[in-house]
């Protein structure tokens, strides 16, 4: 288990975690704690890029003109100017759907999640993404 309130304490600890379900809670109050925006993906049934980019894009407001593709979620990713947030904290559940049928897909996503974590961590903005540890043959 991670002392997440310490961990959300630094940006230099931007990064991709994994997160038993049982702790989403945690994680939620140590992020809100550290005045960081929280945002919850449930990705059930997701199987496809469309799906996985429809959630996204709901999850974090993304604007209008979001292109609903792998580069539009990068740009967004890293940019979040309409989000007010000391930091960022995107929490992803059940992975099982989207991971299993679409493999590459789903290693595009975690590649982009990565790279707007190392964004985020040089310009000294905390920005975690969460993924749900029982999923692990998959994170």
């Amino acid at each position: 288990m991670e002392n997440w309130k310490q961990l959300f304490g630094k940006a230099e600890n931007s990064g991709i975690y994994s997160i038993e379900e049982d702790d989403f809670s945690e994680v939620t109050k140590a992020a809100a704690q550290a005045g960081m925006a929280v945002f919850c993906l449930n990705l059930a049934n997701i199987k496809e890029k469309t799906g996985f980019l429809d959630a996204a894009a709901g999850a974090l407001h993304f604007p209008s003109h979001f292109g609903s593709n792998w580069d539009a979620f990068e740009d967004c990713l890293t940019d979040l100017s309409w989000l007010e947030a000391q930091g960022y904290v995107l929490l992803f559940q059940n992975l099982e759907h989207f991971g299993h049928n679409a493999p590459a897909e789903f290693a595009m996503a975690r590649a982009i999640l990565q790279d707007a974590a190392a964004y985020w961590k040089q310009h000294g903005i905390r920005f975690f993404v969460g993924f749900t540890r029982r999923n692990r043959g998959i994170t």
